[in-house]
């Protein structure tokens, strides 16, 4: 996704995108830096990643 794609997503909760080749749940977006939070293991231990390295965003 490019920067651009990312400011123009409207973002709602339950999103999806694809990382690494595996689909993860969306946690959080922070607009400012065009960060995308995902939760791997489901501890609550956010990891952040850059937005050109998410793909496939979908809703529900």
């Amino acid at each position: 996704m490019t920067q651009d794609e990312f400011m123009k997503t409207e973002w709602t909760a339950g999103m999806k995108g694809t990382y690494q080749g595996k689909e993860q749940s969306i946690i959080s977006v922070d607009f400012k830096e065009r960060l995308i939070a995902f939760d791997f293991y489901g501890d609550g231990d956010l990891t952040w990643v850059r937005c050109e390295n998410v793909s496939n965003i979908k809703c529900k």
